[in-house]
């Protein structure tokens, strides 16, 4: 993993987006923004994606997690697995928490944000997995780019 270069810091993040257009701004603004941050993403467009990678995401050693509060459980295809009873019971307002909740119940340790159009209320937390953070997407970004500066510092809170 790259530490330090040109004296930024290089964040290894996860996005986990299921909207590329959503993804691909996200990226481009964070990079349009003079802060002391690189970020080396990588991105999971399904929750069903994340249980298919969840050892490979692990081990990957992330820096922080960045979780869109609803994403899709797969893509719609014909070959599509079936919704586990969770999945269609909290519907898409639980699913950047589930997301969430399975990372922290495989270890992973790292800073998470669930960055989302839900108000903090509307989000079906349940059994609030422990040290994620949340934010609400607005028209600014800037919400997102000091959580991730707070991390790059050190500051973001830790599992």
């Amino acid at each position: 993993m790259r530490v330090i270069r040109d004296k930024k810091r290089v964040l290894r993040v996860l996005l986990i987006e299921d909207d590329p257009d959503q993804a691909e701004l996200i990226i481009e603004e964070v990079r349009k923004v003079p802060a002391r941050i690189d970020w080396d993403q990588d991105v999971v467009e399904t929750e069903y994606e994340l249980l298919e990678r969840r050892t490979k995401v692990l081990a990957a050693g992330y820096d922080a997690c960045v979780i869109d509060g609803m994403i899709q459980w797969t893509h719609n295809r014909p070959d599509a697995p079936p919704r586990p009873d969770e999945v269609r019971e909290e519907g898409l307002a639980g699913a950047g928490i589930r997301c969430a909740r399975s990372l922290r119940d495989g270890g992973f340790r790292s800073p998470i944000l669930l960055y989302t159009v839900l108000r903090d209320e509307e989000v079906k937390w349940g059994d609030r997995p422990p040290q994620v953070e949340y934010a609400e997407k607005t028209d600014s970004i800037e919400p997102l780019v000091e959580w991730l500066r707070a991390v790059g510092r050190g500051e973001a809170r830790r599992r």
